[in-house]
Parts: structure tokens; C-alpha cells; sequence
């Protein structure tokens, strides 16, 4: 019988594929938040630097004035 998947095994999660240990569950999704969190402060920074980059913009055309 064919399978799609390389090792079939129905109580096969995929994770030991990858070579990560089994994590428990709150592992998982303390570090998924703490993902999140990376996540919303770069946009954030992002941001600013845009912002800063508007204002620099327009000063330099105003100095050309």
C-alpha cells in the first residue's frame, strides 16, 4: 500500500522529522507569543524609522529651498 508521505505512521507527528525535540505544549506556546511579541516590535520599529525618514525627507526639502 502507497503512502504520500516518505515514513508512514499514523501516530507520526512530523516534529522528529526536523530533528526538534517533542515540546510540550506550553513550551510551544511560550515561545509562539514570545514570536508574536519579536514580531510587533519590529513593526513597530519599522515604523519610527519611516516616520523619521518622512521628517528627514522633508526637511532636506525644505533646505533646498
Amino acid at each position: 500500500m502507497y503512502h504520500q508521505y516518505p515514513y508512514y505512521n499514523p501516530y507520526y507527528t512530523g516534529r522528529t522529522e526536523m530533528n526538534m525535540p517533542m515540546m510540550e505544549m506550553d513550551k510551544m506556546e511560550q515561545m509562539k507569543q514570545m514570536m508574536m511579541e519579536h514580531m510587533q516590535t519590529t513593526k513597530q520599529i519599522e515604523q519610527k524609522v519611516d516616520m523619521i525618514d518622512k521628517r528627514l525627507k522633508r526637511m532636506e526639502g525644505m533646505m533646498k529651498l
